[in-house]
């Protein structure tokens, strides 16, 4: 596969459903097609050169369409040749492998993760934890090593995540590593598509009732079979992890999360568990209902600036998605993409 036929199989995936790419998107469909026929062609494999090994650190403003083109290039690429994880999804499987198959072999549990792929799509990348951060830069360093390129997705651009106080030291590392092994692109065509979609948010509904409850069932049986539901407080007021999340929706076709508040300074806790929340769902393509005490506008608007610094990225990603999501239709579901 030539470049050329590269970049019409991405938008060829791209634009299944009658998606139309803008010309930033068309950009960066080409730089990923660059980078697909780099991999196909064995550039990088086992190279000891830093220019030879460059990914792409594609990064942009929530709702552009990034997941949607990685997803399309690894749709794009031959059988087993790419992977893709979603990060936090990454990050439970690399434990449940150290723990468990792997037998504590650092190498072994990564390499499971990714098998023979020479392209890992690792999405919405992001750093809270300095645990996580120097598992992910020996899993990077690692793999770089093995010649696998890497096509990761972000909010902001690596040298974004340098606003991390006295903890930026232990940060430091995985973003160099990042910033010398990876292209940063830019996607910014100005639009969150998620927003515009004529359909969304239209089952985040303003009332906690019954009646809104039972009108909300209905629509969402309308959508999916095997709807399932669950109070906020149940799910984002107690400790739960991202596996749980992942696991409370496995079987789910549609959900709906009833008695949403309006957020204050105090509900870092409860924030951060409905971003991964969020992510979990639109992962899965699953469509949502919401009671919630306020439009989505509203319901942030209060959190005051710290933790609106500290979640900002996150929380407008996760704001966005649960507005799509409650507008998601049948028509409109496209298949998730799955790790290995």
């Amino acid at each position: 596969m030539d470049k050329e036929s590269a970049v019409l199989a991405i938008l060829r995936q791209f634009s299944a459903g009658g998606i139309q790419p803008d010309p930033a998107q068309n950009r960066v469909a080409a730089r990923l097609a660059g980078l697909l026929t780099e991999v196909m062609g064995g550039a990088g494999k086992g190279a000891s050169g830093r220019d030879a090994n460059r990914g792409v650190f594609l990064w942009g403003g929530v709702g552009r369409g990034k997941t949607s083109l990685v997803d399309a290039t690894v749709a794009a690429s031959p059988r087993g040749m790419a992977c893709r994880w979603h990060q936090l999804a990454f990050l439970d499987a690399f434990h449940h492998s150290f723990a468990g198959p792997a037998r504590h072999d650092f190498a072994k549990a990564i390499d499971r993760l990714v098998g023979s792929a020479r392209l890992l799509a690792f999405d919405e990348f992001h750093i809270h934890d300095v645990a996580d951060a120097q598992i992910l830069r020996r899993a990077f360093c690692h793999l770089a090593e093995r010649g696998v390129r890497l096509l990761v997705t972000a909010n902001p651009p690596p040298a974004g995540f340098g606003e991390c106080g006295e903890r930026q030291r232990h940060f430091a590392p995985l973003i160099s590593f990042l910033e010398a092994w990876c292209e940063s692109v830019e996607l910014d065509g100005g639009v969150d598509y998620r927003r515009i979609d004529r359909h969304a948010g239209r089952r985040w509904l303003v009332q906690d009732s019954a009646a809104a409850r039972e009108g909300a069932m209905v629509e969402l049986e309308r959508v999916r079979r095997c709807v399932e539901s669950a109070e906020f407080d149940a799910l984002c007021r107690r400790p739960h992890c991202h596996d749980d999340y992942a696991q409370s929706v496995e079987s789910a076709g549609a959900f709906a999360l009833w008695g949403m508040p309006r957020f204050d300074e105090r509900d870092g806790d409860a924030l951060r568990r409905l971003v991964w929340l969020a992510d979990v769902l639109w992962e899965r393509q699953i469509p949502l209902a919401i009671t919630a005490a306020a439009g989505p506008a509203a319901t942030f608007e209060c959190i005051g600036d710290n933790l609106r610094h500290l979640l900002g990225r996150d929380l407008a990603r996760a704001e966005s998605r649960l507005i799509a999501l409650c507008g998601l239709a049948e028509q409109s579901l496209t298949s998730a993409s799955t790790s290995p």
